[in-house]
């Protein structure tokens, strides 16, 4: 059995990453970027709700951030099976403290998890966010 051989160019078979700006940060390039999940919901399948409080939140950030991590992203919404639906305002009450400390105490790029149209525009307008998408959806 005759094998196939597929040539790539030199050109094209590696392209350099280019970097990629959050805000006033500078990210990626010819290094991998590392996330670190910040879930702030009390029913959390990963952590168990370890990091439900503010204080615990930054400790745990800082922990992130301290490991090599490039981002914070924060949750306030478990996505475990059987997790209950939490309503936009109480994952906007959970997020939005934690995400103001953040941007206020550390100089990272934070993201935020959610799948609510009203919670990114709500968190993402704390003082101190910076963004470049300003038409989000309703």
């Amino acid at each position: 059995m005759k094998k196939a051989v597929i040539s790539i160019p030199p050109s094209k078979a590696f392209v350099k990453p280019r970097p990629w700006r959050a805000g006033s940060f500078t990210l990626g390039g010819d290094k991998p970027l590392l996330m670190g999940i910040l879930n702030v919901t009390p029913d959390s399948f990963h952590d168990g709700g370890r990091y439900a409080t503010l204080n615990k939140a930054l400790a745990h950030a800082e922990s992130l951030l301290a490991a090599g991590a490039d981002i914070l992203d924060v949750g306030g919404e478990s996505s475990r099976p059987g997790a209950n639906v939490v309503a936009e305002t109480e994952e906007i009450n959970r997020t939005r403290p934690v995400i103001e400390a953040l941007v206020k105490r550390f100089a990272c790029v934070v993201s935020i998890d959610t799948v609510k149209s009203g919670v990114a525009p709500a968190t993402c307008t704390s003082p101190g966010w910076r963004t470049r998408r300003t038409n989000w959806p309703t």
